[in-house]
């Protein structure tokens, strides 16, 4: 077991630690240090100056491996389950994913350059990015689709069952 615990530093730091067996240390874009650890979850072992680091820590159950990327989002291997999770910093509910992994634990994360996320697993690598499409819903029946560009980044969309339709930030329908 480390335990440590310095008082305000020269530099403005003020650094608490107290771990056994960490998975994971990790920087946060403000400049906070995090430690994961099976036996003490998620703790802060550094916050900057003027931080009273007594922000609320989102409770993990059994955190393995972590990364924070530079927007702020967490995510966690879990030791026990087969299962990653990710949460953001501004409080909104964590997503846990647990199909489609190429191993059942993370070893190791990377964040690259354009902001994907790579998990690294003893079968290989596995990529994590937003996607560029928009899931749209279209109401009615509908088979044999087509599809075209519209102007503005809209698509026309018909088919046998239903009206012609322009997607874009709405929905329009052309019925004649």
């Amino acid at each position: 077991r480390i335990q440590a615990v310095v008082g305000p530093r020269p530099d403005g730091w003020r650094t608490r630690a107290q771990f056994s067996d960490p998975f994971g240390v990790a920087l946060a874009p403000d400049g906070t240090i995090w430690s994961s650890s099976p036996e003490l979850g998620l703790q802060r072992l550094a916050v900057p100056a003027g931080d009273s680091g007594r922000a609320s820590v989102p409770r993990i159950a059994d955190p393995g491996t972590m990364l924070i990327q530079r927007s702020g989002t967490f995510w966690f291997s879990h030791m026990r389950t087969p299962e990653i999770e990710r949460f953001a910093a501004d409080g909104r509910p964590s997503q846990r994913m647990s199909q489609g992994l190429s191993s059942d634990a993370v070893q190791t994360w990377l964040e690259d350059r354009e902001g994907n996320v790579w998990a690294g697993t003893s079968n290989g690598l596995d990529r994590f990015r937003r996607t560029k499409l928009t899931r749209v819903e279209l109401p009615g029946p509908g088979t044999y689709y087509a599809i075209a560009p519209a102007d503005s980044g809209a698509v026309w969309v018909g088919s046998n069952g239903s009206p012609l339709r322009r997607v874009g930030p709405r929905i329009e329908e052309f019925p004649e």
